[in-house]
């Protein structure tokens, strides 16, 4: 084995890294072990991978970075089961890196060339290794806290997998592009202004990319921000009709407070006059007339009770049987609105369920149990019995195209919280499952 070789192989893979902590940086929130374990094995199993892939491009002739496929795929691998995220999402976190790393390796290729003008790509200097890595590092440096703040935001929230597809074939145009313009002779750099050339052509390419970055970054905040509040106008208006309806009982209520008096001395009167039967008559009328109140107490949280009435009201409307069996905390550290949005996408995907069968077969069942520190939802609903599966995920049949957001959302909100949720159907009857951790306010 070639020492030097090694060595000179070993430093120029030294780069992955910084990339690997630029990697982890946007999942903070979606990693199975701490930030600083995940840092840490990821770290000891780069180094023994470019330890033995060293070893191997000093032992066999291989042309410039020969050992690159194996090096990502592998990374790839381990990055990908220490997240909790969809595949989408790491691959795309992935190439995103690799994108902006490429850079790197093209400006010490062009350094290399400059300063070393009778080497080639398949030798190059020690000094353009060094350049390498250390510009590796203040790449790492100064887009760590980007990727922590705003990358973290966007793969928290955004879980739409053909966005995240969608952003690949644009990463792979950059790299195939730095792979394209490396200079195999470095010699050639120097004829006319072509070294000046590929300098502008890399800075533009830079720049596009971030630019790129920031719109994106941009363009689904404000999708995000927007359809976060179309949710949020959509439970105050729940709530706002849940008040009316309250206002108008206890309004019904006061109006008949006021009449008690009279219906006493009414009743007074036929008792002094030994008038059972009209007595009788009398309060058989007097509570036929009570107000009655449409709607019903489920649970203290007054925005989930919005949403329980609402949802109830609509399935009577459409001839839909429904159960519903809530035992709520009446205090939880899991917010108001991400509970709305649970059992909102759970019953808004039951009823559209129910839609399409006949009347007599539409039924809806909702049973939410806190039990030892958790909360049990289990959710089953009638359907015409017609799925669409892809890679274990259920697809929407209400459009032709995507998967069912509504399904997305409960898991994504379920995970954020700590849980879990599974989707399942036998037969004609949908099953929803979600588990959540319960934590009493302080």
């Amino acid at each position: 084995m070639n020492f030097d070789s090694f060595m000179g192989s070993f430093l120029s893979w030294l780069v992955v890294l910084p990339s690997a902590v630029l990697c982890i940086a946007p999942m903070k929130n979606n990693l199975k072990k701490s930030f600083g374990a995940t840092i840490r094995n990821m770290i000891l199993v780069l180094l023994a991978l470019i330890t033995v892939s060293s070893v191997a491009e000093s032992f066999l002739p291989s042309e410039y970075n020969a050992m690159t496929p194996v090096i990502l795929v592998a990374a790839f691998v381990f990055y990908h089961h220490s997240l909790t995220v969809d595949i989408t999402k790491s691959l795309t976190v992935f190439s995103t890196v690799c994108t902006l790393m490429s850079f790197t390796a093209n400006i010490s290729v062009l350094y290399d060339a400059y300063t070393h003008p009778t080497l080639d790509l398949d030798h190059a200097s020690s000094d353009s290794t060094i350049f390498q890595l250390t510009l590796a590092v203040i790449f790492a440096v100064l887009f760590f806290f980007p990727m922590w703040k705003y990358g973290s935001r966007i793969v928290d929230r955004l879980d739409i997998r053909t966005v995240w597809i969608g952003t690949l074939p644009i990463l792979s145009i950059f790299i195939t592009s730095n792979i394209m313009t490396l200079p195999i002779k470095y010699e050639t750099v120097h004829v006319n202004k072509i070294f000046f050339g590929m300098c502008m052509s890399l800075g533009l390419l830079f720049v596009l990319l971030l630019l790129l970055c920031i719109m994106f970054y941009f363009i689904v905040d404000g999708l995000i921000a927007a359809s976060e509040t179309r949710e949020r106008n959509q439970f105050l208006e729940m709530q706002e009709s849940h008040y009316h309806a309250v206002q108008r009982y206890m309004d019904e209520t006061a109006r008949v407070r006021h009449d008690f008096k009279h219906t006493i001395g009414a009743l007074s009167d036929l008792a002094a006059n030994g008038d059972v039967e009209a007595v009788r008559k009398y309060l058989e009328e007097y509570l036929e007339a009570q107000p009655h109140s449409d709607t019903v107490q489920y649970c203290s949280d007054t925005a989930v009770n919005a949403m329980l009435n609402h949802y109830a009201h609509r399935a009577v409307d459409q001839g839909i049987e429904m159960n519903l069996e809530i035992d709520l905390p009446a205090s939880s550290s899991l917010p108001s609105l991400d509970q709305c949005s649970i059992l909102g996408n759970i019953l808004e995907n039951a009823i559209i369920a129910c839609e399409n069968i006949p009347e007599e077969e539409r039924y809806i069942d909702l049973l939410i149990r806190n039990d030892h520190g958790q909360i049990y939802i289990v959710a089953s609903n009638s359907f015409d019995g017609k799925v669409r599966v892809k890679d274990g995920r259920y697809l929407t049949t209400h459009h032709r195209k995507g998967h069912g957001i509504g399904l997305s959302s409960i898991t994504s909100t379920a995970e954020k919280n700590g849980g879990m949720v599974r989707f399942s159907h036998e037969g004609k009857e949908f099953n929803t499952d979600v588990l959540l951790p319960f934590r009493k306010e302080k």
